[in-house]
């Protein structure tokens, strides 16, 4: 699932709430970082299990996520489980490597 305005109200209740693990993603609208977005469209269809994320750092509300998770840069992947950050994933990267970061938290999740 991909929601493209997450704000405060759409973390705490479905991403804390929920249990399920979640990626979230902040990134500019930017050329350098337009591959972003397409990635997780792509991940979004291998990993059913997981809720995907994106917002884009000009919007508004995103003070709260910078202040939540003392990030400074974008893009940045946040793997969220149960509340809990399991992992971060910086830079601009390819989506082979977002899709191994993804997987590798998910053996973490389930004591693999």
């Amino acid at each position: 699932m991909i929601l493209k305005n997450l704000d405060r109200g759409v973390y705490e209740k479905e991403v804390i709430r929920s249990g399920r693990p979640a990626l979230l993603c902040f990134y500019q609208n930017s050329i350098s970082q337009s591959e972003t977005v397409k990635s997780i469209e792509i991940l979004s269809r291998q990993f059913e299990s997981i809720q995907f994320y994106i917002s884009e750092a000009q919007d508004h509300e995103l003070g709260f996520f910078f202040s939540k998770f003392h990030f400074l840069g974008t893009p940045i992947f946040i793997f969220i489980e149960n509340g809990i950050e399991k992992g971060r994933l910086m830079g601009t990267v390819s989506t082979e490597k977002i899709g191994a970061f993804i997987k590798g938290n998910l053996s973490e999740t389930k004591g693999q």
